[in-house]
């Protein structure tokens, strides 16, 4: 089948789908749905931002944070660094160590798990069930807001194999449930770290292996996983990285070794969609437009 992508500046682009039932049951749904904006995005690029960009975002992260005690009725950890003052913008390794632990924390919250901050006691608690904070909404704020306070700086670690950007394609939906579905392990055998340049995209609380190998975090906590067992609809055009050769660099794998982590497809793979029949032009493309349609042919 094909996937034709409606282009706002561009003839569409067309995306020979991979044969089987999963992606066959994936387009022909997805066709059914009504587009969001195509979102511009990227795992190593070089931040845009600057440091009153990152004062801002910082600020609306802590300002959030600091709602915790009474939103939902626990204590904030006391290594959370809860004061403006207290970050150096020019301290990238001190300040996605913060990113790391406020992200985990606000993982480990939504999924009602404790875990234990930088090896010490701090063992976090919610005095909540779980299923009442997702519909309050400030964990997924917190979420959001971390990755945006990560977005106005370099990240610790980069890779030339995943520095380009790629598309983020999201879907109208009337509530969050409709947005995902359980992922059937009997396609587990889909995943792979081969390239292509469409996959079913990443809908992770936590962060995949090449997003904490980035931040120089702990590859072995809870949170880092391939997938979700509620995976979303949503797809991903990555035509211009290169994670095959990540997954296979020197550094990368030193560090997995290092964790003792296996490099595999059932550990690091992503589950593909299809490939661009024609990339003439695809980086000034890729560049410059977003998708305002979809079709699909037999």
């Amino acid at each position: 089948m094909i996937l034709k992508l409606y282009l706002n500046n561009h003839k569409p682009l067309d995306i020979q789908l991979i044969d089987n039932q999963f992606v066959n049951d994936w387009a022909n749904h997805i066709i059914t749905l009504d587009l969001l904006p195509t979102e511009h995005t990227s795992l190593a690029c070089p931040s845009q931002g600057n440091e009153k960009i990152f004062n801002q975002k910082l600020k609306e992260l802590l300002k959030g944070l600091n709602k915790i005690p009474k939103i939902l009725n626990t204590s904030i950890p006391i290594e959370f660094k809860t004061q403006l003052d207290l970050y150096d913008y020019n301290d990238i390794y001190g300040t996605q160590h913060q990113m790391n632990i406020i992200h985990r924390w606000v993982v480990s919250t939504s999924h009602g798990v404790k875990y234990t901050i930088d090896n010490c006691d701090a063992i976090l608690t919610v005095r909540k069930d779980p299923s009442i904070l997702a519909y309050n909404g400030l964990i997924w704020q917190l979420n959001k807001l971390v990755h945006e306070v990560e977005q106005t700086y370099n990240r610790p670690r980069y890779s030339k194999y995943l520095s380009n950007l790629y598309w983020d394609q999201d879907f109208k939906f009337k509530n969050h449930v409709d947005s995902r579905f359980i992922w059937n392990k009997k396609y587990d055998h889909l995943f792979t770290t081969k390239n292509h340049d469409m996959w079913l995209a990443k809908r992770i609380l936590g962060k995949d292996y090449r997003e904490s190998w980035l931040d120089n975090d702990n590859p072995t906590e809870f949170d880092v996983t391939n997938t979700d067992p509620n995976v979303g609809w949503a797809f991903e055009l990555d035509p211009l990285n290169d994670t095959e050769s990540f997954f296979k660099s020197t550094e990368f794998n030193d560090w997995l070794n290092m964790y003792d982590i296996n490099n595999n497809d059932a550990t690091l793979g992503r589950v593909p969609l299809g490939n661009i029949i024609n990339k003439n032009d695809i980086s000034n493309i890729m560049l410059n437009n977003q998708i305002i349609k979809l079709e699909l042919y037999e």
